[in-house]
């Protein structure tokens, strides 16, 4: 005899003496739920279903998880992509909001009088069930964040929550008989322990998703060659620099490959540092009421200006010869710093441009090939993929340089974050830190650039500036972010993030095709580069 007649068909059939009305008598033994109580379990029903039908978008879609991603703890992008996520390659969001759904429609019969008595017991013992399940999955997923992943994902707790609730609340009412508890609880479990025995032998998904770039076909209507954006390095801000300087800065706008003059989407330079205009505004409003105390003959009134007021407003209190001879000065050191620019090394990305001479790379501009990366130093995902791309590099030597642009997760930086997270509490300052000792030192940029990814977190600001003091000295460094040069270099790496329409980090940039996401695979990682980083 089968379970289902074991339990619940021959007990009335024993009561009933036939078998024609043997579910008629068997669902006639307890009463259903009142409408009060089914418009109360709807609500939790409904969160259910609208947290599960996001997730699955989320998960099919690869988008960004709202208000949840790259904690320490709470770290939904590590959990929704997991293998536990999915089963046989189905999102077990899925699985959920057609849980939920059934459960709903399966409530509303309950509710309804337009059906029998006894169809509307079958539809709740339907709806015991299918709570139960829920609940057991509820579990199931919650040991799973919290022993086996060690990241919690506050929408998937969301719903988990619901089905406990929902569960609880059944169970309590307690409708049904024990054998129809029994039997679909049984059912429930069964289903449960075929998930995870085939969750256990699946294979770890892949947590990227790689996007092909396509070019508009208008392209080749055009006039002109070249129709990408060009990403323009910003300047150095503090005006004529030293023989020191002269090998950091950044070239000015037109030493660059010169970009479509129409071209709309043209990333353009700050103009200049914004410290320097307001004291150039400050010491002009001082110059008209002092020239005539200097002119008048004290020395030492000049003197006592140079320490007073800025240097500005002394340089411009000085003779006018002095200043034309500086100006020639601060002229030719600019000239020869353009004689020894090298030859611009275009590297093109998903329908954007830059010089990789003129951006952070850990590697050389000449490197046969050459991709771009855009990471965040305290993001998780990103340094499990930049050790990847660290051992792709030892193996391809010379042959690989990877143009590396640090986009912080942090709303104070990065207008396309919406909502901040303690693991990015410093992003920003980490950020203009890699910036400012790539421009002071580009040789020891790779070793500061790879110990900042060593550990399973990123180091504090003071314990990555006394790394970057060590390497570059700290007069140097502390001169350096005393300007504004490096947080406008990391505005432009927004500015291209944006362009690029946000989303996760990291990012692995080549010419037709991007890599978003943790990517872990170095032969994977390698095929990809000798395909697409070309130049």
């Amino acid at each position: 005899m089968s379970s289902l007649s074991k339990n619940i068909l021959a007990p009335i059939e024993a009561i009933s003496g036939d078998g024609n009305n043997r579910v008629r008598v068997d669902f006639l033994r307890f009463g259903l739920p009142s409408k009060w109580l089914l418009a109360m379990l709807a609500v939790p029903m409904l969160i259910a279903l609208c947290i599960s039908a996001y997730l699955t978008y989320v998960s099919v879609t690869a988008s960004e998880i709202v208000g949840c991603s790259g904690g320490e703890l709470f770290d939904c992008s590590h959990v929704i992509y997991s293998k536990w996520s999915k089963l046989a390659g189905i999102p077990v969001s899925s699985m959920a909001l057609l849980t939920y759904v059934a459960m709903i429609v399966a409530t509303v019969v309950t509710a309804s009088g337009r059906f029998s008595t006894s169809t509307r017991q079958i539809a709740w013992v339907a709806v015991t069930g299918l709570a139960i399940a829920a609940a057991l999955a509820a579990l199931y997923f919650i040991f799973l964040q919290v022993v086996v992943l060690k990241h919690l994902c506050q929408w998937c707790l969301g719903a988990h929550t619901c089905g406990l609730l929902i569960a609880g609340t059944i169970l309590y009412t307690n409708r049904i008989a024990m054998s129809q508890m029994a039997l679909v609880s049984g059912i429930a479990a069964a289903g449960l322990a075929v998930m995870i025995g085939v969750q256990i032998n699946s294979e770890e998904p892949p947590k990227f998703v790689i996007t092909e770039y396509v070019e508009d076909d208008d392209s080749s209507d055009k006039d002109t060659v070249d129709t990408g954006t060009f990403a323009i390095a910003p300047e150095d801000f503090e005006g004529a620099p030293t023989d020191d300087d002269a090998m950091m800065m950044a070239p000015t706008d037109d030493e660059f490959f010169a970009p479509p003059e129409d071209d709309e989407d043209l990333f353009e330079p700050p103009s200049e540092d914004t410290d320097d205009e307001d004291e150039l505004d400050d010491a002009a409003t001082l110059v008209a009421p002092l020239r005539q105390t200097v002119e008048s003959g004290s020395e030492l009134v000049l003197g006592l200006l140079a320490v007073q007021y800025p240097h500005h407003a002394v340089l411009m209190l000085q003779e006018p010869k002095q200043q034309e001879e500086q100006n020639k000065d601060a002229a030719k050191k600019k000239t020869a710093k353009k004689k020894k620019m090298p030859e611009p090394r275009i590297v093109e990305f998903m329908g954007l441009k830059l010089d990789a001479n003129k951006w952070p790379i850990d590697g050389k501009p000449t490197a046969k090939h050459v991709f771009v990366e855009m990471f965040d130093y305290t993001c998780p995902h990103c340094r499990t993929t930049s050790q990847a791309i660290f051992k792709v590099k030892a193996d391809m030597g010379d042959d690989l340089a990877v143009v590396v642009l640090p986009v912080p997760m942090k709303m104070a930086c990065n207008g396309a974050v919406t909502v901040d997270h303690e693991v990015h509490r410093e992003a920003c300052e980490l950020s203009e830190l890699g910036v400012a000792v790539w421009r002071c030192d580009k040789a020891n940029f790779s070793k500061f650039h790879k110990w900042m990814f060593e550990g399973d977190k990123a180091p504090n600001f003071q314990t990555a500036l006394g790394k970057a003091c060590e390497l570059v000295g700290k007069e140097r460094i502390e001169k350096e972010l005393s300007k504004k040069t490096s947080k406008a270099y990391v505005q432009q790496h927004v500015a291209m993030y944006k362009k690029l329409n946000g989303g996760a980090v990291p990012k692995l940039l080549f010419p037709k095709r991007s890599v978003q996401g943790e990517f872990t695979a170095v032969d994977a990682l390698k095929n990809l580069i000798k395909q697409d980083a070309k130049q």
